[in-house]
């Protein structure tokens, strides 16, 4: 982790986060290598960058054009160029379904870190067979996560918009409600239903205050 970290900063050095000013408010903080890294972005930089994808299980060639497609859709608006290679790519695109399986994506330049012959991306199930709504939705979702971007409500301008008090009453699931409707989806029913105590919800919200815009 702090390796990678130290690399992300190397490649865009404004991924830094200078956590060590916390010690002008917090007396006795010592900034260690550990803190550093957790909060470190993993941005390529606004220069630019050119990423060589390889795909782990030898999919049809009409299926890794249209993915390609679909990775490529960002440089619309960012200017990156995903290019397939046979060789030793830096994006690497598995399907694997099990204990590794689902969508997911590394997150920017921490795919730098990730052993040579292990997938950073993962696309579990897709064909020519899938939808298109799924490759715009997924694919594009995860090509965003390789070029550095966290979840959006992630964002700490978003998180400050929440309000605590209807975050509260929004998130307070009863148990008794998702018996009556047999549970929120699944086929589980309401034994998978999460339920938070007041005190937990207003320390999730109150740690991110409401702003006043």
């Amino acid at each position: 982790m702090v390796q990678a970290a130290q690399k992300a900063v190397q490649i865009n050095p404004t991924n830094y986060a200078p956590v060590q000013h916390l010690s002008s408010v917090i007396p006795g903080f010592v900034a260690l290598s550990e803190h550093i890294a957790v909060v470190t972005t993993k941005y390529w930089g606004a220069q630019g960058i050119s990423l060589t994808v390889g795909f782990l299980d030898g999919p049809e060639a009409a299926l890794r054009s249209r993915i390609l497609q679909h990775m490529n859709a960002w440089n619309t608006t960012a200017n990156v160029l995903f290019v397939e290679t046979l060789g030793q790519a830096q994006v690497r695109i598995a399907r694997q379904d099990g204990p590794n399986g689902g969508f997911w994506s590394f997150l920017g330049t921490d795919i730098l870190s990730i052993e040579a012959d292990q997938p950073t991306m993962n696309l579990e199930g897709f064909t020519m067979d899938t939808p298109e709504s799924e490759f715009h939705r997924v694919v594009r979702h995860e090509t965003g996560h390789t070029m550095g971007f966290p979840h959006e409500h992630m964002r700490q301008e978003l998180v400050d918009k929440i309000d605590p008090e209807k975050a509260i009453t929004g998130l307070s699931v009863k148990k008794n409600s998702a018996d009556a409707s047999g549970g929120l989806g699944n086929e589980g029913g309401a034994d998978t239903v999460l339920e938070f105590s007041r005190g937990e919800l207003t320390r999730i919200t109150l740690n991110h205050p409401a702003s006043d815009s």
